[in-house]
């Protein structure tokens, strides 16, 4: 059963079905409380147990002297004082049925008993729900200010700090009593000093748990093995929520933005419409954990096979005005609904789908993207080392039609895989990508995650996880990543750090140095019938889901379908395993965990204090700490970045004209900086890109600058798309238009040139008319099949 079924079950059949079956009744709730309610049932759900209406505690409500009321709210002061009101003169209900998502404080039980009310209140009970289901795999608590708590230098006080812990602690209580479970809690400590948050919040739900009298008793009541509980926080890859992510759900919330992860608003022709995506939309459930192009072909297929097969659309599309036989009327007309419903769907699959193309073309997303996995996974796509990522990079530094998070994103990337750079390096690129002072406060603070940002030379490329792999070398010790036909989306290639933490959990090599207990586990019974070894790949021998063909995902299990998530029992298969991440969780951790409950058939749920976004993670780090000097005074260390070509990051004076700098400089894209201005919701922040809001329109905005899907001039073909085009042989899956009227270009791999010094002989106009577009054929490139292969570190590449 899943998380999301499992607490609709307690507040359905635990609170609501419990208080005077069969007679009308009514529900009294708070803001936290009904983000609860909201996140598993609809109000027809509720209604539907003979409740006459839904109040909330804050305001003023009419008295209902014959109805019994359900109060369901937070044990906070606030909303016991107003339960407190409800009752202290002249009673509003019958009776009240009050019903806590957490435990209550000594202190306020002591104030309820001391008052009046104690006398109405038929029934107090703690129900322990105090979390949000997101998925059916995955939870959250909604408190992203922890995120400062936890990390601010400007946190000094230790009662803050242990009091944001404990309210952790006390939710993650909330979940392990709904799931019924007494974990074996593991906890992130690469230094073995107990000093991580996930250590604090470990220890802390320990004795959490112990004071309400969760033990292993639970335990013995199943014939399963129990839960590992694995808490890590946000230092474990900090690298890991800047990357560009290309499946359906973190794309669309990257470069469109989601409310709250899930509403969706779009313009049409009758207005704004919000839409919400969730599981229920059953085109949302099938293909958010797929790239984004097999989305865009997938959809416009199933949408064409809908308009044939479905009597209503295909009068539609044929536009019948009349000479249908009654027989054809009666179907037309049956079919209606059905068309009605499933083509507002597809309307909006298709408009994101066309919006995340649009904002990929426009923001030169392909060229940044290349540039990143080559960071980040320390390797090329052909699997060598890579060479010249400064010089790939500063043109997109420089160009005006790159968004500003794009560009922070990347340098913070290049700084954090270098473990640092020199001072007058870093000068540089600062002053290529226009950024100022509030905005460098979010690269320097990255140094309170842990991260070096400046070092006396330029180290070589070598990107540090927070964990490495046991199973991962001992794949390696039997040599069993021999066999791999599949094909790799080069964009892609990068597999969060959660997912080899998670597989070596399965395979039960988890390092224990790492990752030690706050209470060593005694030897647990096997599951009667449970075999020896787990079932699946690593994931290195395995492409990533999203990689994979559509015939090939199509005859793999639907993680997503009832049989899997919800109706089959997967602990007898293995001990159920839960990820928890003190400092939030992106998405492409969150698609992992589907990932390997296919491969494994596995349990396996992930949680976190908030869902975060590469914009909003951004955000969150900025906010630690203002106003800091990143910038000092030129260091005497030689810059390691003029060795790539004579004065090649050196700028002219701010004041400098235009068309000197051109002429002195033809290769680069030299304009006036920009003034930045602080997004609405942000102090200090770089412009918000205008995509990020689904209230607007992203078609129509002004700040959106056309034809920054072209290459620039300084850019050509690689020497692979070179070979590519002198053998005629294209790409194995271009990515096809949502329909034949739009012209945008789909999610190409441009290269910068590996040759700047004959770049700079050129003239940059001479390079404008020479410089031809990518033919779609090219746009979008998988990992070819080697005839011989060769393993590199996360896949296989020719």
């Amino acid at each position: 059963m899943s998380i999301k079924e499992l607490l609709r079950k307690r507040l359905l059949h635990d609170m609501i079905k419990s208080v005077v079956p069969n007679q009308w009744k009514l529900v009294v709730v708070d803001s936290k409380s009904l983000q609860i309610l909201n996140s598993v049932c609809e109000i027809y759900d509720i209604l539907d147990e003979n409740v006459t209406l839904v109040e909330s505690i804050e305001r003023k409500r009419q008295p209902y002297t014959n109805l019994e009321a359900i109060y369901f709210i937070s044990p906070t002061a606030d909303s016991i004082d107003r339960l407190i009101a409800d009752f202290q003169q002249r009673p509003l209900y019958a009776a009240a049925n009050v019903f806590l998502t957490s435990s209550i404080s000594d202190k306020l039980f002591q104030r309820l008993k001391r008052n009046n009310v104690q006398k109405h209140i038929k029934n107090l009970k703690e129900l322990n729900v105090d979390f949000l289901a997101f998925e059916s795999r995955v939870f959250n608590f909604d408190i992203p200010q922890s995120f400062h708590t936890f990390y601010s230098p400007l946190i000094t006080s230790t009662t803050e700090v242990t009091h944001e812990v404990e309210n952790v602690a006390k939710k993650l209580v909330s979940l392990l009593s709904t799931l019924e479970e007494y974990p074996i809690i593991r906890y992130y400590d690469p230094n073995g000093d107990r000093r991580t948050m996930a250590a604090r919040v470990a220890f802390q739900l320990e004795n959490e748990c112990e004071n309400i009298g969760l033990n292993d008793s639970i335990t013995k009541k199943t014939n399963y093995e129990r839960t590992t509980l694995i808490i890590v926080d946000r230092t474990i890859d900090i690298t890991g929520p800047l990357v560009h992510e290309f499946t359906y759900q973190a794309m669309v919330n990257d470069l469109i933005g989601l409310e709250n992860g899930s509403k969706y608003t779009q313009n049409g022709a009758s207005g704004e419409k919000v839409v919400l995506l969730d599981e229920k939309d059953d085109l949302w459930k099938k293909y958010r954990h797929t790239h984004i192009a097999e989305v865009s072909e997938e959809v416009s297929k199933q949408f064409n096979r809908f308009v044939s097969e479905n009597k209503a659309a295909s009068s539609v599309s044929r536009g019948r005005q009349g000479g249908a036989s009654l027989k054809e009327l009666k179907d037309t007309i049956q079919a209606l609904p059905q068309y009605h419903e499933l083509k507002d769907k597809f309307a909006v699959h298709i408009d994101l789908c066309q919006k995340c193309n649009n904002i990929f073309s426009k923001n030169n997303i392909s060229s940044i993207a290349e540039i990143e996995q080559n960071l980040i996974t320390g390797l090329t796509s052909e699997g060598s080392i890579p060479k010249n990522i400064i010089m790939n990079m500063v043109p997109l530094l420089d160009n005006p039609d790159v968004d500003n998070y794009d560009k922070l994103r990347l340098l913070i990337l290049y700084i954090l895989c270098h473990d640092g750079v020199p001072q007058d390096d870093l000068r540089k690129l600062v002053e290529h990508a226009h950024i100022r002072n509030p905005e460098l406060d979010i690269i320097s603070n990255f140094k309170y995650l842990g991260a070096n940002l400046k070092s006396s030379q330029l180290k070589d490329l070598k990107p540090k996880r927070g964990y490495d792999s046991m199973w991962e070398k001992e794949k390696a010790k039997k040599k069993q990543n021999k066999n791999d036909d599949e094909d790799s989306y080069e964009l892609s290639r990068y597999v969060s750090t959660l997912k080899y933490v998670i597989e070596d959990n399965l395979h039960n090599v988890l390092n224990k140095r790492v990752f030690p207990a706050t209470r060593e586990p005694a030897t647990h019974k096997k599951v009667e019938g449970e075999q020896a070894t787990v079932k699946g790949t690593s994931l290195r021998s395995t492409k990533p889901s999203w990689a994979k063909k559509s015939a090939d995902r199509d005859k793999q299990k639907d993680v997503s379908s009832p049989a899997l998530s919800e109706k089959e029992d997967l602990r007898k298969y293995g001990p159920r395993t839960i990820i928890f991440v003190v400092g939030g969780l992106d998405y492409s951790e969150m698609r992992s965990v589907y990932e390997l409950c296919n491969e494994y058939n596995r349990d396996i749920i992930i949680g976190s204090t908030h869902i975060i976004t590469p914009v909003s993670y951004m955000d969150s780090i900025q906010s630690l700490k203002t106003g800091n000097n990143l910038l000092t005074a030129p260091s005497s260390t030689s810059s390691s970045l003029n060795s790539y070509g004579s004065g090649y990051l050196d700028r002219k004076a701010r004041n400098a004209s235009l068309g000197s700098l051109h002429q002195q400089s033809p290769r680069m894209s030299p304009r006036n900086s920009p003034s930045m201005h602080g997004s609405p919701g942000m102090r200090g922040s770089p412009p918000a890109r205008p995509m990020r809001s689904g209230s607007s329109n992203p078609m129509g905005s002004s700040s959106m600058r056309s034809g920054s899907g072209s290459r620039s001039p300084q850019q050509r073909p690689s020497p692979t798309q070179q070979r590519r085009m002198r053998t005629n042989s294209p790409p194995s899956r271009p990515m096809e238009p949502i329909s034949s009227s739009s012209r945008q270009r789909s999610f190409h791999t441009s290269h910068s040139n590996n040759n700047i010094m004959e770049q700079q002989q050129q003239q940059h106009q001479q390079q404008m008319q020479q410089m031809q577009r990518a033919p779609p054929s090219q746009q979008l490139k998988r990992v070819d099949k080697p005839e011989k292969k060769k393993k590199f570190g996360l896949f296989k590449k020719n």
